[in-house]
């Protein structure tokens, strides 16, 4: 069955050396990425995450925000991707909503981790993307101190891999799920639609809280761009 991983997996096969994601701190190869998501995978399962689980994600856009896309895709755990534009009482009902387990956020949220960690009795720990005050880890510790995913979980189509919340423009957010199958077909579908090829960038202006920012990302990603 195709899953989001396996997408990266396979286009790490084909073009391991070339570069998947070059962010403002660093540039992983697909090889490196599909290393990265492996080590990461293996990390977060051994801080209990089981799949079904789900993790509330709070960054701008970072090369490491597609590592735990991809990582949480391999472990079954569901990532919900939060809107950097809301403030904490919003944060905090979706983190509620969503039941998270867990919060990954990056150094600008620093402060609003602090408060949401107070704010929601299902977060078990926190994350940080990069030297984040207060974080009970840091992913990049994670992904060194993990060599492989413990027991890799079975996968179906339907499965949820993303959790987004709607603008709640009639009333409060609704929680919209994404499943693996939703998920690679709109990729190839992209992907065709954009003619993408390996010689492609795409430069990721769109936030990746937002569904088609992360799409366009992973359908050039998916042909070696």
């Amino acid at each position: 069955m195709n899953t989001l991983h396996e997408q990266l997996f396979r286009a790490a096969d084909k073009h391991a050396d070339r570069p998947a994601v070059q962010g403002t701190q660093e540039v992983f190869s697909f090889g490196q990425l599909a290393t990265r998501v492996r080590h990461l995978a293996g990390a977060l399962e051994s801080l209990g995450l089981r799949p079904g689980d789900r993790i509330s994600l709070l960054s701008h856009n970072r090369a490491d925000y597609l590592t735990y896309h991809f990582a949480t895709s391999q472990l079954g755990v569901i990532l919900h991707v939060m809107n950097t534009r809301h403030v904490v009482p919003e944060w905090a009902w979706a983190i509620h909503d969503a039941g998270s387990s867990a919060l990954i956020v990056d150094e600008p949220h620093a402060q609003a981790a602090a408060a949401l960690r107070t704010l929601c009795p299902s977060l078990r720990f926190v994350t940080g993307i990069g030297p984040v005050p207060g974080a009970d880890y840091e992913t990049s510790a994670l992904v060194g101190a993990a060599k492989r995913v413990l027991r890799a979980p079975a996968h179906a189509a339907e499965d949820p891999v993303l959790l987004i919340y709607t603008s709640g423009t009639t009333g409060s957010p609704k929680g919209c799920l994404q499943s693996q199958r939703g998920s690679t077909t709109i990729d190839e579908l992209t992907a065709d639609a954009m003619q993408a090829t390996e010689r492609d960038v795409y430069m990721a202006i769109m936030p990746y809280f937002h569904q088609a920012g992360m799409i366009r990302s992973r359908a050039v990603m998916l042909r070696g761009g």
